[in-house]
């Protein structure tokens, strides 16, 4: 910080125009709008915030609300709607398969242990032993 602060100083002509961007005005309004007289700073530090968070709410509403009704993508869309329609997956189930064991526990425990079995950590482990 104090090979920092010489800089600073020598540039804190050019650091005026920050006070205009969303972090200057909010340290702006924090430390002269709070002190004494600073209504009109303070206020003028809300506008600045205002002016930069309206535009970009609506914006952002804009394109959420493109992306939900799909209005962005055109006809591609609804191409690829269909196709996800016509695919049917079958529930063929391809893992383990103990008696008396349920299949929840069995599902789990084939996954610890192709876990395990990638883990180096406990292949090393289980070598040295």
């Amino acid at each position: 910080m104090g090979q920092l602060a010489p800089v600073v100083v020598r540039h804190a002509d050019s650091f005026h125009g920050l006070r205009w961007t969303p972090p200057g005005a909010a340290a702006f309004a924090l430390t002269v709008g709070l002190g004494k007289d600073g209504d009109l700073a303070y206020a003028l530090a809300l506008t600045t915030l205002c002016a930069y968070t309206l535009p970009l709410v609506l914006g952002t509403y804009w394109i959420a609300q493109r992306s939900v009704l799909g209005k962005g993508e055109g006809k591609n869309r609804t191409r690829k709607n269909e196709q996800k329609k016509q695919m049917t997956v079958s529930p063929v189930y391809t893992g383990w398969n103990i008696p008396f064991m349920p299949g929840d526990s069995l599902g789990a425990d084939e996954k610890e242990l192709h876990y395990a079995l990638r883990n180096a950590q406990l292949r090393m482990m289980a070598l040295c032993r």
